[in-house]
């Protein structure tokens, strides 16, 4: 059915658009220039619950290869 595939991407595509929102917003405040000027994403703080679902992959995937690495 296309009306499932369609509901999955739509759904990928929030999940990766929320995790894109999420890192822009931990860069701004590690700067510590201040006040960012972007405005914010209208649907940010309605999928903030994804915030306890995500992982940081990068981390993951080094520690991943120092473990392989050090066996």
């Amino acid at each position: 059915m296309k009306l499932v595939s369609d509901c999955q991407t739509r759904w990928a595509r929030l999940r990766q658009r929320f995790s894109k929102e999420r890192q822009m917003r931990e860069q701004e405040t590690r700067s510590g220039a201040g006040k960012p000027m972007r405005h914010k994403w209208y649907l940010y703080e309605s999928l903030n619950f994804l915030e306890r679902h995500m992982t940081h992959r990068k981390l993951i995937f080094i520690v991943l290869q120092l473990l392989r690495t050090c066996m």
